[in-house]
């Protein structure tokens, strides 16, 4: 008895059917993760402003700390104070703005070990040379906004950090996140 060639050969491989298949399916898989993998620049934009925000608060308290043993923590004037062999401007024992531009941003850096605007975009609210400082600045990731002036707050309008200076003496800063990023 002569046996068939064709039906002794084990056959391999997959057919044109099951490919299409696995196919469709792996374009479902990458439909249903793929908003996953979108969200996550905005998470993490969100989470690097929660750590910004988070150092601002420590770097804050420290300032006020220092501004106590120096006995300059009820000035309610611009009072000048070592910061990390740095002098920056406070004012009711925090952190406070100075007027000039580019002391206000130097002060800032210096605090928060950042560069502008490299690392963020940053804006505040000028106070008057020899008055009141700033009440407030907004610090941004880089290029979510356009800034022309530090000294117009509402050029950063989403994704950031707030930071709301004490109008008197023992009230402490507010930090808002505005996390529309």
């Amino acid at each position: 008895m002569r046996r068939n060639s064709r039906t002794s050969q084990l056959q391999s491989g997959f057919t044109l059917i099951e490919l299409i298949v696995v196919i469709i399916i792996l374009g479902i898989l990458a439909i249903t993760a793929a908003p996953r993998f979108i969200d996550v620049s905005k998470e993490a934009r969100v989470a690097t402003l929660n750590g910004l925000a988070g150092t601002f608060r420590s770097s804050a308290q420290m300032i006020h700390a220092k501004a106590q043993i120096s006995n300059i923590a009820n000035a309610t004037t611009y009072t000048d104070l070592d910061y990390n062999g740095t002098l920056i401007r406070t004012r009711y024992g925090y952190f406070a703005y100075d007027p000039v531009p580019a002391r206000a941003v130097a002060d800032f850096e210096a605090i928060l070990d950042v560069e502008i605007p490299q690392d963020w975009d940053f804006t505040y609210e000028p106070g008057v040379v020899g008055g009141q400082s700033a009440k407030r600045s907004r610090t941004a990731p880089t290029g979510l906004n356009t800034i022309t002036d530090p000294r117009v707050i509402n050029q950063i309008s989403r994704c950031y950090v707030e930071y709301i200076l004490p109008t008197a003496v023992g009230e402490d800063p507010v930090f808002n996140i505005n996390t529309d990023c």
